[in-house]
């Protein structure tokens, strides 16, 4: 719940800081005097959308921190964990507000500078404003269906509904996409096939694109071998350097001279290792040179083949991977209709499992409706609607139930939905007939009530501070009236007086005691002006 508001420069308030408890709080004050001032900052702070206009005149920012108690084990924590915002239980969760002249807006919780749509879902869980306006919300079934489900209290049954929903939506995109599959299928195995022939056509082999390009070049660069080889042999056998008789000669001479020394003898073995090695390389070269072969034919069809095989590399990559893998989708393509035939079982047993729990959901709403309309009959005819008859239609839908409110004010007149056929005063009383009627099965700890009396009279004002007292039992209430028989029935009373110092306006707030609440009430009842 609410437990400070702390108000800088916001129209018409300076500087306020307000402490708040459990139960009724009234607000009063003299029209204009900035009573909807203060539940505009609750609102802001909780992320309502704001502008430069709300910023008092002469400041440069507008200022609002809340301090709330937080209940453990609500939506709040999982929010805040989704945020990356630091929060202990069992301590308060701290919002704040900035707002420049300029009309920028910073919002902040636990000090930590977050989004304002983060902070207007928190708000959303901290408190649920209702006002003269907010029978717009219910012209719409989305809003009756949540307003009967939280009289209701039955989570589990809308959590499984709800996770069948989601399972069946799953498996129904998951078929329909096997359909496209499907209608798709002749086209892509036509596509797969040709790809395949074009590469088995080809007749790829393992590393054939190596093995062809060296003897590519060989067969290319044929005469440049021819002529690089013959000089090589030149070298070797012929003079000036005729290396392999040269070789055969330094032996010679190592064995003449190592009959003087025999130190030299040591040389004779590496000598002879070179003459010989120097032999060997003149057959090898020799050999070589006598299998280069000038076969253009065969250097044509390496040429084609190595055009062909760059082809297939460009277009799919390794072309003998790339078989593999269209074997393997021609294999999943033929295999489709075995998956269709699966998914439509697992289809038909989810939409079964669906079905019941739609059922169920049904049949529990259908139940809380029956219970929610006496109950709402009996509240509105309490706030003097005699003849108020209430009704709650539920339509059964697989995905979603349709839940509409109708409301027959006076004999003779025919029921219809609430957002049309309720005049102004009668809203205001169906929304307070729900909020009490809901009392705290309401996730919201906090409700406030801005001037929803405003169009009811004298008598029924008793009866909803009867109602504020009753529900400020189950959830912190906060309400703004211009009723004395409202505010009477109060827990705890602020006044809010506009003041005037030196060409100044602002409003300032006051926490009242018995005694200045009693003042309050006669200045409310048109007596004597309340003393400060």
């Amino acid at each position: 719940m609410l437990k400070r508001l702390k108000i800088e420069n916001l129209v018409l308030i300076k500087h306020a800081e307000l402490f708040f408890q459990s139960g009724f709080t009234i607000i009063t004050g003299e029209t204009g005097s900035g009573k909807t001032v203060l539940l505009q900052a609750l609102k802001y702070v909780t992320g309502e959308r704001s502008d430069a206009d709300a910023v008092r005149e002469g400041a440069l920012k507008a200022i609002i921190d809340a301090e709330f108690d937080v209940p453990t084990r609500t939506a709040i924590e999982g929010l805040l964990e989704d945020g990356g915002i630091s929060w202990e239980h069992n301590t308060p969760l701290l919002l704040k507000r900035e707002i420049s002249r300029e009309g920028r807006s910073r919002a902040f919780i636990n000090c930590q500078m977050v989004t304002l749509s983060l902070l207007q879902a928190i708000g959303k869980q901290l408190v649920d404003f209702t006002d003269q306006h907010a029978h717009h919300t219910l012209k719409s079934s989305d809003q009756h269906r949540k307003l009967l489900d939280l009289f209701g209290c039955y989570p589990s049954i809308l959590e499984a509904a709800c996770k069948a929903k989601k399972e069946l939506t799953e498996i129904n995109h998951r078929f329909s996409s096997l359909q496209r599959e499907v209608e798709a299928r002749e086209l892509k195995l036509q596509e797969i096939a040709s790809a395949m022939q074009e590469i088995v056509d080809a007749n790829v082999q393992e590393d054939e694109e190596k093995t062809i390009s060296v003897e590519h070049n060989r067969l290319f660069h044929g005469q440049q071998l021819m002529e690089k080889t013959a000089h090589l042999e030149q070298l070797l056998e012929e003079p000036p350097f005729a290396l392999i008789s040269q070789a055969k000669k330094i032996h010679q001479l190592l064995q003449q001279v190592s009959t003087i020394d025999p130190n030299l003898k040591e040389l004779l073995s590496l000598s002879h290792e070179i003459s010989m090695n120097a032999q060997e390389l003149g057959r090898s070269i020799s050999s070589y040179r006598s299998e280069i072969e000038d076969d253009p034919k065969r250097l044509d069809h390496l040429e084609q083949r190595i055009a062909i095989l760059e082809k297939l590399y460009r277009k799919y990559g390794d072309p003998i991977k790339h078989l593999a893998e269209l074997t393997a989708q021609e294999a999943k393509l033929h295999a489709l209709d075995i998956d269709i035939e699966h998914i439509q079982l697992q289809q038909e047993e989810i939409e079964r499992h669906s079905l019941e729990l739609a059922q169920k959901r049904f049949k529990a709403r259908s139940k809380a409706a029956a219970h929610l309309s006496s109950e709402l009959t009996k509240r509105l005819q309490g706030l003097n609607i005699p003849h108020a008859r209430f009704s709650i239609e539920v339509e059964f839908g697989l995905s979603e139930d349709q839940v509409r409110f109708s409301l027959q004010a006076n004999p003779g007149q025919p029921s219809g939905p609430i957002g049309d056929h309720a005049s102004g005063g009668e809203l205001s009383r169906v929304m307070i007939a729900l909020q009490s009627a809901i009392g705290e099965k309401h996730p919201t700890p906090t409700v406030v009530f801005d001037e929803v009396d405003a169009n009811i009279g004298g008598e029924t004002a008793t009866i909803i501070g009867e109602i504020f007292s009753e529900l400020g039992k189950k959830r912190q209430v906060l309400a703004i009236t211009h009723f004395p028989q409202v505010a009477d029935q109060a827990d705890h009373h602020l006044r809010i007086d506009k003041e005037f110092e030196k060409n100044e306006t602002s409003a300032a707030i006051y926490t009242l005691g018995e005694k200045e609440k009693a003042k309050e009430l006669l200045r409310m009842l048109g007596g004597k002006k309340a003393v400060k």
